[in-house]
């Protein structure tokens, strides 16, 4: 697999699923995708802070993530699909730590207003807008997940989500061409002058985007996938990016839940190759 290779999740399963278990005030809004209507756990208890998973139909799945969560630093997570609620015939990921990436807290500045919810935390991780994601080692078809979440010691004394993806998704067996991968932060502040000329900002939340190119689709499944995706997702219609779906930490410091800012014509470069461009933004 190639070094610079990305995962683009869609369609996101979670939108028509049926979602139980646990002990959760507004468990439903994980099917929106409106991020402040958040589920929120009623305490921290293991057993409370379970999602089962209906999906409706056996589906291809190939990644899970939540976003706009709290999950602390200690937090750990178990995903399992099967052939019946609960089960785990068909994947069991082992219980695996919440947080791969590393932070520098002597450099990061971590700043409450653009944390989801406005979460004061008392740690690094708590209330950032990193997502827990896991993509799945290979393509598994399953109608049923749940999803075990033990984070007992939060400080908040609960455990609380904005949003769920699970779902399929492309990933090239070739990735971008050096050069043809970009990433940055856009800053949606605004910037005021007073009558004396001082600036006054009014801070909003900093979205990531990332535009990138795959210049060696191949004429078959490739192109099929990349060809349906536009048509199905457009501009509107969700998307999971993960960089380097091989590294779960730079997946989280760098992936996101987004759309497609524009639908790239899909060009023939030499014989049976495609090559398509994409751009990126993350929800806000």
């Amino acid at each position: 697999m190639s070094r610079n290779s990305v995962f683009i999740g869609w369609p996101n399963r979670a939108a028509g699923a049926t979602l139980s278990s646990g002990s959760w005030t507004g468990l439903a809004n994980l099917n929106n995708s409106n991020y402040w209507e958040v589920a929120r756990s009623t305490n921290a208890s293991p057993s409370n802070t379970v999602i089962n998973i209906d999906i409706g139909s056996v589906k291809a799945l190939r990644a899970v993530a939540l976003a706009a969560h709290n999950l602390s630093a200690s937090a750990s997570w178990r995903i399992k699909l099967g052939t019946t609620a609960g089960a785990s015939d068909v994947y069991d990921s082992g219980n695996q730590a919440v947080w791969a990436m590393a932070f520098d807290t002597e450099s990061f500045a971590w700043e409450d207003q653009f944390w989801w919810e406005g979460y004061t935390a008392s740690d690094d991780y708590q209330g950032s807008p990193h997502l827990a994601c896991w993509p799945l080692p290979n393509w598994y078809s399953a109608r049923y997940a749940r999803i075990e979440i033990s984070d007992s010691s939060n400080p908040a004394g609960f455990v609380q989500i904005g949003r769920l993806f699970i779902g399929g998704g492309f990933q090239p067996e070739l990735g971008c061409g050096y050069g043809k991968l970009s990433e940055r932060w856009i800053d949606n502040s605004e910037v005021v002058a007073s009558a004396a000329g001082d600036e006054l900002f009014v801070q909003r939340r900093r979205l990531r985007e990332a535009r990138f190119g795959l210049d060696h689709l191949t004429a078959g499944a490739e192109f099929q996938a990349v060809f349906e995706m536009q048509r199905r997702q457009g501009i509107s219609g969700e998307v999971l990016f993960l960089p380097e779906p091989a590294s779960i930490a730079e997946c989280q410091r760098r992936g996101f839940i987004g759309r497609m800012t524009e639908l790239s014509a899909i060009e023939y470069p030499y014989y049976r190759h495609r090559g398509a461009g994409f751009s990126i933004k993350e929800t806000p």
